[in-house]
């Protein structure tokens, strides 16, 4: 089957300052390729959010934007709010066929969980402009928790570094200890590199 990939001539009003194809240019061709990809599935689908990172300026006369749709294997869902451990100690409190239905398919697919505090706890906010698990979520995904220093912060690197920072860090500023949850299903992954 043939594609046709969008493609775009740059022209003088395509350019940035410095002469080269700006940005939004490139963005809004690449967001046009990916909504493109996604309505060829038959569902519905629409961008929720969306981070583009340009490796090296776009010097020639047209671009041609491609996308692929790759089966996400792997899932990481990180709450940040208040009570989230009840999300995670749900899952341990479900029927013992529906539980065994659920490890079987999390172990298949990857998924895990990290809450930002218990059940019973608040999520402490206005922690350097943050709540105290996103920063520290948002640190060790810079390279925090890449504790063998290989150059990739795994998930069960970044689980313990929050694990072990979060508590930490809202004792220091409120004397409160909160303490992240963690339904890891014993899966570990890549999720970011340095």
């Amino acid at each position: 089957m043939e594609r046709n990939f969008p493609k775009a001539k740059i022209t003088k009003n395509s350019l940035n300052p410095y002469g080269i194809a700006h940005g939004g240019f490139i963005f809004g061709l690449g967001d046009t390729v990916l909504g493109m990809a996604a309505s060829a599935t038959g569902r519905p689908a629409v961008t929720l959010n969306s981070t583009i990172n340009y490796l090296r300026p776009a010097k020639s006369e047209y671009i041609i934007a491609k996308a692929e749709l790759i089966k996400a294997g792997k899932t990481l869902l990180m709450l940040d709010t208040c009570n989230s451990g009840a999300f995670v100690a749900d899952l341990g409190q479900r029927g013992l066929s529906e539980k065994t239905a659920i490890d079987r398919l999390t172990r298949a697919t990857g998924h895990a969980t990290l809450a930002a505090s218990s059940d019973t706890q608040s999520a402490m906010e206005g922690y350097e402009g943050h709540g105290v698990f996103t920063y520290v979520l948002l640190e060790g995904l810079k390279g925090e928790a890449d504790s063998n220093d290989d150059g990739f912060v795994t998930l069960l690197e970044l689980a313990s570094y929050v694990e072990n920072e979060v508590p930490e860090r809202s004792y220091e500023k409120w004397g409160y200890e909160q303490v992240p949850q963690k339904d890891l299903r014993r899966q570990d992954f890549p999720i970011a590199g340095k």
